[in-house]
């Protein structure tokens, strides 16, 4: 794995964590997997707005606004 497909990688993850709302503490990346350390904060219910912010955080805001 070169570094632009580790970079892609960081990219998905933090738009992943960002969207499930789990807190990345560390990773690693090797040549053929991955490890990763969350933190899984207890949830709220989210309202709205929350999943709103959410999804743009994962797809881009423009998408939120489809919703």
């Amino acid at each position: 794995m070169d570094e632009g497909e580790r970079e892609i990688f960081r990219h998905i993850l933090r738009k992943a964590a960002a969207f499930s709302g789990v807190n990345v503490l560390t990773y690693a990346i090797l040549s053929n997997h991955f490890h990763v350390l969350l933190d899984v904060p207890e949830q709220p219910v989210l309202d709205d707005a929350e999943l709103l912010r959410r999804v743009a955080a994962l797809y881009g805001p423009a998408t939120a606004g489809l919703y």
